[in-house]
This record gives C-alpha cells, structure tokens and sequence, in this order.
C-alpha cells in the first residue's frame, strides 16, 4: 500500500512538472529576452520536485521498515 501510494503521488508530481516544463520552454521561445529569469524558475522546481520525489521514497522505506513483516 505504502509504494501505491508513493508511486501515485510520485505520477502525479511527474507530470505536474513536465507540463510546467513544457510551458516554461514555451514561454522561452516566445520571449528570448527573459531567458535567465525562466530558467532560474525551472531549474528550482527541478530542485523542489527531486526534494519532494527523496520525500515520499524515505516515506514509503519509513513506513516500510516499521511495519512487521508476515
């Protein structure tokens, strides 16, 4: 249940931040000028969203390791 759970979430955090990626790339190519600021932003959701991936994975192993096993 507890790997259900973190791959859901995981899928959803995915493509969360594939669409943000797409629409950053987006806004790059019709604003050139803007560039630096943009990818600044993306590169720290990237950041955010491995944080938030490291999360749920020592989650689901916390949560693994507490249970007994059958």
């Amino acid at each position: 249940g507890a790997g259900l759970a973190a791959g859901v979430g995981i899928l959803g955090a995915s493509i969360g931040g594939g669409y943000m990626a797409s629409r950053g790339l987006e806004a790059i190519g019709r604003n050139p000028f803007a560039k630096g600021r943009l990818q600044f932003n993306l590169y720290g959701s990237l950041v955010a969203f491995v944080a938030a991936a490291g999360l749920a994975l020592g989650a689901a192993i916390l949560i693994l390791q507490t249970v007994p096993s059958l």
